[in-house]
């Protein structure tokens, strides 16, 4: 098991009903609050409408900001800066789901900073190390990234489509709301790209491991990754039915907690899938859901024992064989995303081959030696060809 620190102070009102204890537990933050939201899709859910009253009963004044994107830009980022300086907030409040909390984030972050937002996370960037940030609180409607408890934030720069993630304690949300009601409305498509994004976080950092020695962490990732497979396709069939609708969002956040630190794993499918969704502006979840198969058969070439036991502890296949436990947890993971819709080649995405040589050669830059750490590390050739054989 790996050393590390974990400093996760926020503050979660976590359960169904839980938005109606938020004017209680914002008092303090700040007084003039820069509400950030989406498309417009927490105004017609009445989303939008409750959080204000919570505000207005805090005494806390708001300026909305509209129109964060599902890839959120750094343009974006910018503007929302200059909006809220003139308008003399001194905290954000997001609403919305992983693209609006990390854009939140980003601009909290930003508003004490100098230069440009991009300058702290392109790859060459010199001041990652700021520590600066206005207080930023998140209230989920989306489960899936669990961006609301974590110190992440990604950004993408529409002039070269790279997609990048900040990290850094400054993001880390002074205080989030999980309640599963305000997730009852999103459609069975939002539903399952939401639950392959879950069941990824926890799965990748699983079984791309070097060495097998965090047995407690592994076991929450295959918690987390049975959670989701038991009670998405309920949330998908009817999505108001709030035991399903509780247990992906608390999946979402542990996911992203830290709780499976010590792993000796990371993150690969996620780094090789930023590339397509900030070049093609795919929707992330499905762009997982296609790379995934692919990146698990080139694992396996490297070592199957860490598919092998997702196969027997998720699906509940079991054989003392791993190479027949593994060849059968995939066949187990393809037909579960296939009953639920979430099967995609990236051409059914809008993926063309145009730009692939590009995307590979982001998804590795960020790296030492160009290559992303993995079980079986990934060069850019690597990537390229997980990107053609997903097509």
């Amino acid at each position: 098991m790996l050393n590390y620190t974990w400093n996760c102070p926020v503050k979660i009102l976590f359960g169904a009903g839980q938005l109606n204890n938020l004017a209680e537990s914002i008092k303090g933050i700040g007084k003039t609050c820069f509400l950030v939201i989406g498309g417009g899709s927490v105004k017609h859910n009445g989303s939008l409408q409750k959080v204000t009253e919570q505000l207005k009963a805090a005494n806390i004044e708001y300026i909305l900001f509209e129109g964060i994107e599902p890839n959120p830009t750094s343009p974006t980022v910018e503007r929302a800066k200059k909006e809220l300086l003139a308008e003399k907030c001194d905290f954000v409040l997001s609403l919305g789901g992983g693209s609006v909390m990390d854009a939140g984030k980003l601009i909290a972050f930003a508003a004490k900073n100098k230069g440009n937002i991009w300058d702290y996370v392109r790859r060459d960037a010199k001041q990652k190390t700021s520590s600066e940030a206005l207080p930023n609180v998140c209230v989920s409607t989306f489960s899936a990234t669990g961006s609301e408890t974590n110190k992440n934030a990604v950004l993408t720069n529409p002039d070269t489509g790279e997609k990048i993630a900040l990290i850094n304690e400054a993001l880390l949300p002074r205080l989030a709301v999980v309640d599963p009601l305000l997730t009852t409305s999103l459609s069975p498509e939002a539903t399952a790209s939401g639950g392959i994004d879950i069941i990824c976080h926890a799965m990748e950092k699983y079984w791309s491991q070097q060495s097998f020695n965090a047995p407690l962490q592994d076991r929450i990732s295959e918690s987390i990754m049975k959670t989701v497979v038991d009670w998405l396709p309920i949330a998908m069939q009817d999505g108001t039915n709030i035991e399903a609708r509780t247990n992906l969002a608390l999946a979402s956040s542990y996911a992203m907690m830290g709780l499976t630190q010590g792993q000796e794993g990371s993150f690969p499918l996620h780094m090789i899938e930023h590339p397509l969704s900030g070049i093609y502006n795919i929707t992330h979840g499905f762009g997982l859901a296609s790379l995934l198969p692919e990146l698990l058969l080139f694992n396996m070439e490297k070592d199957l024992r860490m598919v092998a036991k997702m196969a027997r502890a998720v699906f509940g296949f079991y054989s003392r064989d791993d190479t027949k436990s593994a060849i059968n947890g995939i066949d187990c993971l393809v037909k579960w995303l296939d009953r639920n819709q979430i099967l995609f080649k990236l051409s059914e995405l809008g993926v063309n081959e145009d730009h692939l040589e590009r995307a590979a050669k982001f998804a590795v830059q960020l790296f030492p030696e160009n290559t992303i750490p993995n079980i079986r590390p990934l060069t850019q050739d690597d990537v390229l060809t997980i990107y053609n054989e997903s097509m």
